[in-house]
């Protein structure tokens, strides 16, 4: 099922593609069971990992599938999801989350330019535990690692030097993306990201990324990248089982 924009169900999601970029990219990488899917909703999980992807015009039919997620091995339940009213129901019911996201897309034609003289590759394996230091974001380091070992992962040097890196989340959101402090100010940020975005495209995949609402050096640099911004916020929640 990989050219889901030509079926009938749950029209929304043509209307706002940069919101439903991560349902569009898992339905084309074949990595999406349909477990819901209406003219008010669709709920997905994905088969590579335990996360539920949901939308839901309906709040009543979103609540019920809220309601019916089934934990994790882990007894917890995660899962994406989009606008204010859904994630209110979420929170009514036990739910948490780190705060809302835009998600943004590229959806221009032409690659965006590399204005520097960056020298992009992937990091050689004795690097990946200062990368794993550094990231910040709050999961494992196993998880980094597995995000370091896909071959889409980039990282940046300057004569020699690790100036930077980019990567995908597990879901194939671009993140990751960080400069090292004596490297910032020169545009690299800028790089990475246009070197990552330019390798979806030519994958054939949907380059989208998450940002927080009041990230403004991420929001300043997507926007003037042209990356098309949702109309509503995404939100990541989990709830522990014993909450059930």
């Amino acid at each position: 099922m990989t050219d889901y924009e030509k079926m009938n169900f749950f029209p929304e999601i043509n209307k706002d593609k940069a919101l439903y970029a991560d349902m569009l990219e898992s339905l084309r990488q074949e990595d999406a069971e349909i477990l819901h899917d209406s003219k008010t909703a669709l709920l997905l999980q994905l088969k590579s990992w335990p996360l539920y992807l949901l939308a839901a015009t309906d709040l009543e039919e979103g609540k019920s599938l809220l309601k019916g997620l089934t934990p994790n091995e882990d007894g917890e339940i995660v899962l994406v999801l989009r606008g204010n009213d859904l994630n209110a129901c979420a929170l009514s019911l036990g739910y948490q989350t780190s705060g809302p996201c835009y998600q943004t897309l590229y959806e221009k034609k032409e690659p965006i330019p590399i204005k520097s003289n960056l020298i992009i590759r992937h990091p050689e394996r004795e690097e990946y535990g200062m990368i794993s230091k550094t990231y910040t974001l709050n999961i494992s380091e196993e998880e980094v690692y597995a995000s370091i070992d896909r071959p889409e992962f980039a990282a940046g040097y300057v004569d020699g030097k690790l100036a930077g890196f980019i990567g995908l989340h597990a879901e194939g959101s671009i993140g990751m993306l960080h400069v090292m402090d004596e490297f910032r100010g020169r545009g690299y940020a800028w790089d990475l990201s246009a070197h990552m975005v330019n390798g979806r495209m030519a994958a054939g995949a949907y380059p989208y990324g998450q940002v927080y609402d009041d990230n403004e050096a991420s929001i300043s640099l997507q926007r003037k990248m042209g990356m098309t911004f949702s109309k509503k916020f995404i939100y990541w929640m989990w709830k522990p089982a014993a909450q059930e």
